[in-house]
């Protein structure tokens, strides 16, 4: 078993991370939704039609700020910031939450939420 798991770990890096510039995962949990993206035809014309292109509209980021994946890629979240989300309004990290925020701090994610959607609704009936 542990071979295959180093098998097929080995092949998601290599075919994912190189050719997609994926971080790799470094949790064995994260390995079957790893290798089920990096893998399937479907997902791999996904992610070529999106490969490349920005976010052009209003966009927040709420993570936990006990969550790995936030620390995982050397500057990720700031290419995310400055260069994926060309319109990003905030960015939060929220303590006492890790990987799964919205269950662990749902009501700082609902006042998040609702100050961000609050703030691009139109005031005047004229849109954004």
């Amino acid at each position: 078993m542990t071979a295959v798991f180093l098998t097929a770990r080995e092949e998601a890096t290599r075919d994912c991370a190189s050719e997609y510039r994926l971080a790799a995962p470094c949790q064995p949990r994260c390995l079957p939704q790893w290798v089920r993206r990096g893998s399937d035809p479907k997902s791999v014309a996904e992610m070529h039609t999106f490969s490349g292109r920005t976010i052009d509209v209003p966009s927040m980021f709420i993570g936990g700020k006990s969550d790995w994946g936030v620390y995982q890629t050397p500057g990720a979240a700031e290419s995310m910031q400055k260069t994926a989300c060309t319109r990003m309004v905030d960015f939060h990290l929220v303590d006492g939450a890790g990987h799964w925020v919205q269950q662990e701090q749902p009501e700082k994610v609902t006042q998040l939420l609702t100050k961000f959607l609050q703030d691009q609704s139109p005031r005047d009936g004229h849109k954004r």
